[in-house]
């Protein structure tokens, strides 16, 4: 069990290729990273805002997390805590709609 957040744990992500990885996001501005052979976090790295969503992308060391203020953290999870890029999604009061 993840114990390290310590609100809600709004995202979990598994890498599908590196098995012995697997990161969590809630709103208390925390992201960890765990061994799952291990009940301690790997790694922590906090934020300005809560995260709200995790996904690892394609070469697996980069990890993105989307946060409650609108922007997109992406993260090399081998290398300092600092973003590699911050990407400003949205504004939080303007409303996203998917046109078909």
């Amino acid at each position: 069990e993840l114990y390290n957040n310590y609100t809600n744990i709004i995202s979990l992500e598994s890498n599908q290729t590196r098995e012995n990885i697997i990161a969590s996001v809630g709103l208390d501005k925390k992201l960890y990273t765990y061994d799952p052979g291990s009940r301690r976090p790997s790694s922590c790295i906090t934020y300005e805002a809560p995260f709200s969503s995790l996904a690892f992308i394609d070469d697996d060391w980069i990890l993105t997390a989307g946060t409650s203020n609108g922007r997109v953290v992406f993260y090399d999870i081998r290398g300092k805590p600092q973003p590699l890029t911050v990407l400003r999604a949205c504004n939080s009061s303007e409303q996203v709609t998917l046109d078909k």
